[in-house]
């Protein structure tokens, strides 16, 4: 009776392994799609938390221009923009070349 149970399983064993890498599959898509979720959840908590923020900043908006006289730091056209090169000798060598 052993043996005939050991033939029967060795004769449908390509249907056990089919049924095996089903929901193995199943499972691990499982896992994919919670954690995808999860991610999901972290980025749309993430997105809002920033949304209030800069609600909360553009709110003290005028606050911030009273307390600084009237000058907006958020307005680009306030500042001027200056680009200046540095160059720096690192090393120098003289060098005395006798000419004949």
């Amino acid at each position: 009776m052993r043996e005939e149970k050991v033939a029967e399983i060795v004769a449908n064993l390509k249907q056990y392994e089919k049924r095996f890498d089903k929901a193995g599959k199943e499972r691990a898509r499982a896992a994919y799609l919670e954690q995808t979720k999860g991610k999901r959840r972290e980025r749309t908590f993430y997105r809002e938390y920033l949304a209030r923020l800069q609600q909360f900043y553009d709110e003290q908006r005028y606050e911030r221009i009273a307390l600084n006289d009237g000058y907006d730091t958020d307005d680009e056209e306030n500042y001027i923009e200056t680009h200046f090169e540095i160059e720096t000798i690192l090393k120098s060598k003289e060098e005395v070349v006798l000419s004949k």
